[in-house]
């Protein structure tokens, strides 16, 4: 019988190891947050300066975002006020949240920068958010970008220091809305999904009483397939 049982035990700490856990159980990132400041602009949209000066790791730093039409953007990066690093993205940022973000997500002890801006308009298009990061790789900065529902934070999932960073989708089925979120490193100038690493994609219903509770109705062939190699519109530069 012991052998028996020994499967049998092993089989439900199997279970549990990869019984799905809600991304809010885990620790999430804390960011110092330093305010942009608008200047206005006689062209297209007005121009955002954040001064990164006084954060630990980016003495002399400011960060610039600039609408240059209905299509695209600029972000730049000053140094001791001469530019750094500029990035033409194919988008604007209209309606972002005016305030720069500062943590190191991926552990490498140098502060990155997350920019992060909502849609306008009713239903779910209000849901929409564009994230943009830049990576602080020491002697230059690496813009990764996309656009999906997510508007978390990032959490540690397994502890290691490096803050997953989480995508979401919306589906239906079975008469039912559902969000789905998937959880993302980017490293060496690479994105990785690590969702199935945490059994992901992780499903919740999509109603207020119910979005922080794992949908276990969705089985797990349904739900893996939502997987998805990048999220939405993912730039990176």
């Amino acid at each position: 019988m012991k052998p028996v049982l020994t499967l049998i035990l092993c089989a439900i700490c199997g279970l549990v190891v990869r019984s799905q856990v809600h991304f809010t159980k885990f620790k999430a990132i804390k960011y110092r947050e330093v305010f942009f400041v608008g200047y206005p602009n006689q062209n297209f949209g007005d121009i955002y300066v954040a001064d990164l000066d006084n954060v630990p790791g980016l003495k002399g730093v400011k960060v610039q975002v600039h609408n240059i039409s209905w299509d695209s953007s600029q972000v730049s990066v000053f140094r001791n006020g001469k530019l750094f690093q500029r990035f033409d993205l194919p988008f604007a940022i209209l309606h972002f949240d005016e305030r720069c973000r500062v943590a190191d997500i991926d552990n490498n002890k140098k502060p990155d920068i997350k920019i992060f801006g909502r849609n306008t308009g009713t239903g779910l298009a209000a849901n929409i958010a564009r994230k943009v990061y830049l990576f602080n790789e020491g002697s230059r900065f690496r813009l990764f970008t996309f656009m999906d529902f997510s508007t978390e934070n990032e959490y540690d999932f397994n502890g290691d220091g490096v803050f997953e960073i989480l995508s979401c989708d919306h589906v239906s089925t079975d008469k039912h809305s559902y969000w789905v979120y998937h959880a993302f490193n980017f490293s060496n100038g690479k994105l990785k999904n690590l969702s199935r690493s945490f059994d992901y994609p992780l499903w919740t219903r999509h109603l207020f009483a119910t979005d922080r509770v794992v949908a276990r109705n969705i089985s797990r062939k349904d739900r893996t397939k939502e997987y998805i190699e990048l999220p939405t519109e993912t730039i990176i530069k």
